[in-house]
């Protein structure tokens, strides 16, 4: 059985955030690298899910006024960082286009769990 989620919308998270509602959207990739992730303890971290600290993509990106809208997965997170503080972050086994699997966001007010943090690369 193959589900997907929906593409990312910096409004819908804004709305999100600012209702305090949940949000879950693609990253629309299966592969950590992508992220900006490369330390194996912080993929491994990814693969398994929990609620992640957004700073060092918001540190490690560029600034996303007066850009196109992101399309890679590090974009989206750079860009989600400037709205939310965190996301829960899981690689999904059955979703995408070809239930190949992928990572899945997702905007939640509740903070139940303790955030995880992970080391970003420097973007080029």
């Amino acid at each position: 059985m193959t589900y997907q989620y929906p593409a990312y919308d910096r409004q819908q998270l804004e709305n999100a955030v600012r209702t305090k509602t949940q949000y879950v959207f693609t990253l629309a990739t299966g592969d950590v690298m992508d992220l900006g992730v490369t330390h194996e303890d912080d993929q491994a971290q990814i693969r398994d899910g929990g609620r992640f600290d957004l700073t060092p993509w918001r540190k490690n990106g560029p600034r996303s006024l007066l850009q196109a809208p992101p399309t890679t997965p590090r974009e989206i997170l750079t860009d989600a960082s400037d709205v939310a503080a965190f996301l829960y972050l899981q690689l999904e086994p059955g979703a995408g286009p070809h239930g190949s699997g992928e990572i899945s966001a997702m905007y939640s007010p509740l903070t139940t769990t303790t955030p995880r943090f992970v080391h970003v690369e420097p973007s080029v």
